[in-house]
This record gives structure tokens, sequence and C-alpha cells, in this order.
């Protein structure tokens, strides 16, 4: 079991909720897709408008789509 620094802006955040739940990487992230498994743990960060932690989660799937999130 891995944890990761999930980075972005609260923008973010709320995309993923609206999406149930899901969180996109780009392109030039996936080597750290690669790394990401079922089960890992992931600590939610907010660059702005404050900066701090909100969230955390569990991987529970993942999967590659050709349409971006």
């Amino acid at each position: 079991m891995n944890y990761w620094l999930v980075v972005g802006a609260k923008k973010n955040w709320i995309t993923a909720f609206n999406y149930k739940n899901i969180w996109g990487l780009k392109n030039t992230q996936r080597h750290l897709w690669e790394h990401l498994n079922e089960d890992d743990k992931a600590i939610f960060y907010v660059t702005s408008p404050v900066s701090g932690i909100i969230g955390h989660g569990i991987v529970k799937t993942k999967f590659i789509q050709d349409k971006p999130l």
C-alpha cells in the first residue's frame, strides 16, 4: 500500500465530486499512475484559495479514458 499526496486547486476537488469521485491525471503524470494501486491512500491538498489538506480517500479502481476529465 502506498500513500499519495494529490495536489490541485479547489476546482479540481469540486470536479472530482461532480464526476462521482474520479480524479484525473495529465499524460505527463502517467509514470505516477502506473505506480498507483487499488487500496492505496490519497491525501488531497488544495493550493488555492487557501493552502491545506482538504480530504483523503482510498483508490478503489483505476482506468484510462480517451476523454479529458
